[in-house]
């Protein structure tokens, strides 16, 4: 699931440059992953979700990696 989250990444970037309109779309996409991750699993989750945002220098990702 999160490998394709991220190849869609550049076209939803492309389909939305505003960057309000790209995280609601962004996250009707992320949040299910989210949510589907046992309580153990979530920080990994989201860890990787941040590093596919950093690949693709999204702004206002937020930095669930550091």
């Amino acid at each position: 699931m999160i490998v394709e989250l991220g190849k869609g990444i550049p076209d939803m970037i492309e389909a939305f440059p505003e960057p309000s309109d790209f995280w609601e779309a962004f996250d009707e996409k992320s949040d299910p992953i989210e949510e589907a991750a046992c309580s153990t699993d979530v920080d990994w989750v989201r860890q990787r979700i941040a590093i596919l945002l950093m690949q693709y220098n999204v702004p206002d990702a937020p930095d669930y990696a550091g």
